[in-house]
């Protein structure tokens, strides 16, 4: 089954020309929070055809132990830390690809004690022996898991959802990012979410930036409607959201284009299941 995907999603380039001879798959960027509040920093690989597969296989985590000088202040892996866990993750893919071990890379997490990382596969066992013997100078520890278990931290919300798994909870934090011409745009942007409950989470005026958090609803609905709450706020000032937690990402929302009609509100009234999920899906 899983032979058909690249073992991480990488690109291909040309040595000579440097051009692209295929594409890297696209990944996301995503902010959880842990029960005690503690931020979950998750950067995920956005293969739907992969993670169908996946739903039905073993999800396995991997976690690098940090050395203790490897840790800032605030828990997380400093640059030397990081670099290491790095090194070890394409040791491990390498591995992975010469042995046609059936693992593949999903994603990531970072936060508190260091990084780890989630493969799906169809011998746990295999990969657990290659992963803990990959490399002399990394201690790995591991637990056995179900791509359910992880849906809600390494999936932008609505693929969640267009894959057919419940949310674990009612609500939850979610970040909202924004591009946008400096100045009153996104000034009037920001004042207008802030009215709406919406937290600033970061704020670069100058570079017309704007991150907010809120705790939204997760149900197909709820979230379907925050989603055109701030996508419609954000093209009436002529702003643009990132589009982090939808399934295509922010390149759909690109300023002076229309907004696509599932986000305009048209597409709260097609027939769909979790999440949006059509029954044509």
């Amino acid at each position: 089954m899983l032979e058909q995907f690249d073992v991480r999603g990488d690109g291909v380039y040309d040595d000579e020309t440097g051009e692209v001879v295929v594409e890297p798959e696209p990944m996301r960027h995503l902010l959880r929070f842990a029960p005690d509040g503690t931020e979950v920093f998750a950067y995920a690989r956005v293969n739907i055809p992969l993670l169908q597969v996946a739903r039905d296989l073993t999800l396995v985590e991997l976690a690098p132990v940090a050395h203790a000088d490897e840790l800032m202040a605030d828990g997380l892996l400093n640059a030397n830390g990081s670099h290491r866990s790095y090194v070890y993750l394409e040791l491990l893919c390498d591995a992975l690809k010469e042995s046609g071990s059936p693992a593949r890379y999903l994603a990531e997490t970072h936060t508190r004690g260091g990084r780890r990382f989630y493969f799906t596969t169809e011998a746990p066992e295999e990969l657990v022996e290659l992963a803990t013997s990959v490399s002399a100078e990394t201690s790995v520890g591991h637990r056995v898991l179900a791509l359910a278990d992880l849906a809600s931290v390494i999936m932008p919300t609505e693929l969640m959802g267009h894959l057919g798994f419940t949310p674990p909870a009612p609500t939850g934090r979610r970040l909202f990012g924004f591009w946008g011409n400096p100045g009153p745009a996104i000034e009037s942007l920001g004042s207008a979410l802030r009215q709406r409950g919406y937290e600033v989470y970061s704020s670069v005026p100058q570079l017309g930036e704007l991150k907010v958090i809120k705790e939204v609803p997760l149900d197909e609905a709820g979230f379907l409607e925050v989603l055109q709450e701030v996508i419609g706020l954000s093209h009436a000032r002529g702003c643009r959201y990132m589009g982090t937690e939808t399934i295509d990402g922010g390149e759909q929302f690109r300023v002076g284009e229309p907004i696509p009609p599932r986000y305009a509100g048209g597409g709260a009234k097609q027939k769909k299941g979790f999440f949006g999920r059509r029954s044509s899906d």
